[in-house]
């Protein structure tokens, strides 16, 4: 099944068992035109504020969440939140359900006390900076009408964590192709697939170009031989010395000459799906500064 046919599929699914749903959004690598086969496919899902007694309860999410666990189609990342929160991004990050990998978690209602302290209400900063910027409608309103402007002091700390988790916890592949990702929206307010992000870094961050041209070409060898790529490797001494960068160019600590970072005209643009015709995969350029 295709990642279209499985988002129109799982909206179908929302509007039966929600009741109201204003908006389903696919986001993530998909609307970065960074999705392969195999890949996750995330979709965000925002309905009405729920008033106690009302749908959506957790009787309609978990209704909604098992058919979706094993859908036939690429892996599903779900999260449906309210729309108070789409209009308005900022803490407290509630969400109702979050489904990923087979996993339901249901989240807080309005006025009711948080039921986990699961790390997915932080990376709903990313998930909706990145859907009003191109997210792909599936069914309601276009994300730039639900979906209102993610503070870019917010995105700079969730960049940052990410970062720091990355050079502690991630493999150097990923590390690497977040931090020259959170260049190229640190320094031309884009946001860009892992790919995208390294492509754009190679040339435009010459004291790593070594390493990134490395890493690219490495992601390129795991399509055909994933033993080969050392797809698991730790962050070694470069990917430090890349990532230190990064951080104190978006901590501000150091300015774009100091971080190494070649300066580029403002006008640079990425690829994103047409929304009018995602079915056909038209692609159409998409510039994305000031964005946020």
């Amino acid at each position: 099944m295709s990642w279209w046919r499985t988002a129109e599929l799982v909206g179908a699914l929302a509007a039966r068992e929600l009741g109201g749903v204003l908006g389903v959004h696919v986001q993530g690598a998909t609307a970065l035109d960074g999705w392969s086969p195999g890949g996750t496919l995330d979709v965000l899902v925002v309905v009405p504020d729920v008033v106690p007694g009302h749908r959506p309860g957790d009787e309609q999410l978990l209704a909604l969440a098992g058919p979706l666990r094993f859908l036939d189609g690429p892996p599903l990342d779900l999260v449906v939140i309210e729309e108070s929160l789409a209009r308005r991004p900022e803490p407290p990050w509630r969400f109702l359900l979050h489904l990923a990998a087979q996993s339901v978690v249901l989240g807080t209602a309005t006025g009711a006390g948080p039921r986990t302290a699961r790390p997915e209400r932080c990376e709903l900063v990313s998930r909706l900076a990145i859907t009003r910027a191109c997210g792909i409608t599936v069914r309601g309103a276009a994300p730039g009408d639900l979906i209102g402007q993610v503070s870019p002091d917010l995105i700079r700390r969730r960049l940052l964590d990410e970062l720091e988790w990355g050079l502690h916890r991630g493999t150097e592949r990923d590390v690497v192709q977040d931090a020259c990702r959170a260049a190229a929206w640190h320094q031309d307010g884009l946001f860009l697939s892992q790919q995208d992000g390294a492509t754009w870094a190679r040339f435009r961050l010459p004291g790593h170009s070594a390493l990134i041209g490395r890493i690219l070409q490495e992601r390129h060898a795991a399509m055909t031989a994933p033993e080969l790529a050392g797809s698991g490797r730790p962050p070694g001494v470069e990917a430090h010395h890349l990532v230190a960068d990064v951080i104190r160019l978006l901590s501000g600590a150091a300015g774009v000459e100091a971080a190494g970072v070649e300066a580029v005209p403002p006008a640079v643009t990425r690829p994103c799906w047409g929304q009018d015709q995602p079915d056909l995969r038209r692609k159409v350029r998409c510039g994305l500064a000031g964005a946020v």
